[in-house]
């Protein structure tokens, strides 16, 4: 039995089912849930969006409200100095979730993670290889020959310390 958020608790008119008080927040809560769900089924199709929707709508609403609470005009508490003209913060109660790297490294590993599993699922692991290694379009002969030794030097290239950017 689920929370009542969610795609799977979607009546055919696109509004939750409920038991009890609708208030404002519940509709805005859905609101953003629908039109998030229905913003990531035109871009990856309705099939991946059943699959990955769990993921993208929490960091989606993590890193919203994170972010909206560590914004100064939102914030309640602040400790800093007040004069007659401005107040300054000069220790902020709360940051960004994404202020330091340790947040967005975290959330970059996860979604890399969960991409590698979804990937997998999709196509299996000879399907996840030829996808990233194999020649594209309808080659033949010796010209794909060269072509598999194109992809996999730019492969190789990839995982190499020179694709960081550094050497630009």
């Amino acid at each position: 039995m689920g929370c009542g958020l969610g795609p799977d608790r979607l009546r055919a008119g696109g509004h939750a089912q409920h038991e009890g008080y609708s208030g404002r927040r519940t509709e805005l809560l859905e609101w953003m849930v629908e039109s998030l769900h229905n913003f990531l089924d035109g871009i990856i199709g309705h099939h991946l969006v059943h699959k990955t929707f769990w993921f993208f709508a929490t960091i989606f609403i993590f890193i919203l409200f994170s972010n909206w609470s560590a914004d100064s005009r939102l914030r309640h508490g602040r400790m800093g100095s007040s004069n007659r003209a401005c107040f300054e913060v000069q220790d902020p109660l709360f940051r960004g979730a994404n202020a330091d790297l340790n947040m967005t490294l975290a959330m970059a590993l996860i979604f890399f993670l969960c991409w590698i599993v979804w990937a997998f699922q999709e196509v299996g692991p000879i399907g996840f290889l030829l996808h990233l290694f194999a020649p594209k379009g309808d080659t033949t002969g010796f010209l794909k020959v060269l072509m598999v030794v194109v992809f996999f030097a730019v492969a190789a290239l990839r995982c190499s310390p020179f694709s960081s950017g550094r050497f630009r």
